[in-house]
């Protein structure tokens, strides 16, 4: 929604996809390997999650959702 809806830059949205695709590598491979955690990229699994969470939040903050008028 993000991504298309113009309010809010768009590379916030694709960190915010990638950061879905994060989340369910993350908790697939904690349910199928329990050893997941020890693994190098189980901590930086979420990390693009965190940069379009925290981005998106300071763009509200900062900016504001700016004026939308329908086309």
């Amino acid at each position: 929604m993000i991504y298309k809806s113009g309010l809010i830059p768009k590379i916030l949205g694709i960190f915010l996809m990638l950061g879905c695709a994060g989340y369910l590598i993350d908790f697939f491979g904690r349910v199928i390997m329990p050893e997941f955690g020890d693994l190098p990229i189980a901590s930086y699994i979420t990390i693009p999650a965190s940069i379009g969470e925290i981005g998106t939040c300071l763009w509200l903050l900062i900016m504001g959702a700016k004026e939308y008028s329908p086309r």
